[in-house]
């Protein structure tokens, strides 16, 4: 049992409750996402906010500029007819508006020059997607160009981006943001939900010198994510899924967020297609059915939403803002020790120096060798010191969020952060008692040549005569709890059934506070891991239909191995778009 149990958790969270600190989420203070993220996903109601423009009574005149990304998705949710009907509703309020049209990625962004004859436009954007583009594109290099257009214009200056695929690439972000604030031009952009603390790219970086199609535009960072950096743990052991790259953030990509929020201007949120279905497993399956539900806990709350909004201001300021955050610094802590431990395969994306931080390129974490030879006996030694660690690690981490927890002034982000990271732990700590108890109890007997042929569920996955050479898994998906495991036929005995009961307790008490947010979604899409053996040389081992570890770059929206090499991936989503989600991206 680790140091400190579930129970002492909730007695923890139960006394903070008391004092008024710890059980309602905090919101913050600092300039966030949540200030410029409009309500609603409906396209209609943000092309009639934008054409009515609120300044309209203030100043007679209006320069606005549609900045077009003409992507497949685009033409999919009938842009071009949606603003002709806009148009024609808002004929009363555009008057003295004069409307132009910028594609991105052409030499020459300008494709319709600001009229009067609005009329014009839509016919133009129904060009740019006859053939619409799949590559990856530098929409700040065409924003930047865009305000030039416009110096010297009368009246106030709108750039409106559309894009469902890029993004992304970013490319001078705060050179956009003095750009637009020196022409005094008001940026809005409808775009597509980003996923929580994005790890995608990051962890591509890598593929760029052999794989030239995920290559981003000459001058840019392939970065995405909902904030300024990544702060959640990601490479996870015996993880299937990498939450960071499937959990849908309620918000669009940073750099969106930080041109809308420096120019006071707005972001709408469109999730075409059917992104909002829920899944259980996203890669892996579900023992407990097929998929075909809302979870409990899924359906973002509006207010829990813009409390855990991340940071829109500049990373440099972002930076100094966690630096001297309690919660990072015990989570960021956490994140170093696991690594060292080998419970990670990534080291934290920043580096606390004194009340400072900066970016840390994000190294391998210690590999335990687990899956590399069939040493079972050795394994299992190395799972269960691998425990102690986790062990060890949880308790300093509640050690030191119950500090936090007594401070004035915390970042709620950076709380549901530590708190999502702690259960985390736990899982590991399951997968590694359940790994140990299979090393030794199942393992050695899928090996011995005089053992009978073994039945279902420990069928091997090789064809008989294949010598297995390494260990593999199954990733199987906590949308029903951590006690749903109990009724499945699982190595390691009570010690096994306990550590799920206390895996679920844990659960239970991070969903009172964190539910109804991205963070139960994360929480989910975590998995207990099922082991088998595998072999090398033979028949290829069942994996999911998009490896997380080397599976195609694919586009948003598209299938695997179509229009690969664009902006946003195709990577499947939560329940934010779908369901009874209230959150401030989902209503109307």
């Amino acid at each position: 049992m680790p140091p400190t149990s579930p129970q002492l958790l909730c007695l923890l969270l139960t006394s903070l409750s008391a004092l008024g600190i710890a059980t309602s989420i905090r919101g913050q203070e600092a300039l966030t996402a949540a200030s410029v993220t409009e309500p609603g996903r409906d396209l209609d109601r943000a092309l009639d906010i934008i054409l009515g423009s609120p300044r309209r009574g203030l100043v007679p005149e209006r320069s606005l500029f549609f900045l077009i990304d003409a992507s497949p998705s685009l033409r999919e949710v009938d842009f071009a007819r949606k603003l002709t009907r806009a148009l024609a509703r808002n004929s009363k309020d555009l008057g003295k508006t004069e409307i132009g049209v910028g594609q991105v990625g052409l030499a020459k962004t300008v494709t319709l020059s600001l009229t009067s004859q609005h009329d014009l436009i839509p016919g133009k954007i129904k060009e740019m997607l006859v053939e619409p583009t799949v590559n990856i594109h530098n929409v700040y290099a065409d924003i930047r160009k865009l305000v030039t257009t416009l110096k010297g214009k009368p009246g106030t200056h709108d750039i409106v981006l559309v894009t469902l695929e890029n993004g992304e690439a970013e490319d001078d972000l705060e050179g956009t943001v003095k750009r637009l604030n020196g022409g005094q031009v008001r940026f809005t952009a409808i775009v597509r939900e980003s996923f929580l603390a994005d790890s995608y790219w990051t962890k591509r970086t890598r593929m760029w010198r052999d794989t030239k199609s995920v290559r981003p535009p000459r001058g840019c960072d392939m970065i995405g994510g909902d904030g300024p950096f990544i702060d959640f743990p990601w490479g996870w052991q015996f993880q299937w899924t990498v939450v960071n790259e499937v959990t849908p953030s309620g918000y669009a990509i940073y750099g969106i967020n930080r041109l809308a929020a420096a120019s006071q201007g707005r972001v709408f949120l469109l999730s075409p297609g059917d992104s909002g279905k829920h899944k259980c497993a996203i890669y892996g399956y579900c023992p407990f059915c097929r998929g075909n539900h809302v979870p409990s806990q899924e359906d973002y709350a509006d207010g829990r939403l813009r409390d855990l909004a991340p940071l829109a201001t500049s990373r440099t300021k972002a930076y100094s803002m966690v630096a001297v955050d309690p919660y990072f610094r015990a989570l960021n802590l956490a994140w170093q020790d696991a690594a060292k431990a080998g419970l990670l395969r990534t080291t934290p994306s920043l580096k606390i120096q004194g009340t400072t931080s900066k970016p840390d390129r994000n190294r391998d974490g210690r590999d335990l060798g687990f899956r590399g030879s069939l040493s079972f006996e050795r394994h299992a030694r190395q799972a269960q010191k691998a425990v102690a660690d986790c062990d060890r690690i949880i308790s300093t981490l509640e050690e030191g969020m119950a500090k936090a927890a007594e401070q004035p002034a915390t970042m709620a982000r950076q709380e549901a952060m530590a708190a999502l990271t702690r259960v985390y732990l736990e899982i590991a700590r399951v997968n590694l008692i359940g790994f140990a108890a299979w090393c030794r109890e199942i393992a050695p007997d899928r090996v011995d040549k005089k053992k009978a042929t073994p039945k279902p569920p420990e069928t091997p996955w090789f064809v008989p005569g294949e010598t297995p050479t390494r260990v593999t898994f199954t990733s199987l998906c906590l949308c029903h709890g951590a006690r749903a495991f109990l009724k499945l036929h699982m190595p390691g005995g009570k010690t096994f059934d306990d550590a799920l009961i206390q895996l679920d307790d844990v659960i239970n008490a991070f969903m009172k506070k964190f539910g109804h947010t991205p963070y139960a979604v994360a929480v989910h899409r975590a998995g207990i891991a099922r082991f088998r053996l595998d072999t090398h040389g033979g028949p290829p081992r069942r994996k999911p239909s998009s490896s997380i570890l080397d599976g195609p770059i694919t586009l948003s929206g598209g299938k695997s191995g179509k229009n690969s090499g664009r902006g946003m991936p195709a990577r499947a989503g939560g329940s934010s778009t779908g369901g009874t989600s209230t959150g401030p991206t989902t209503g109307k």
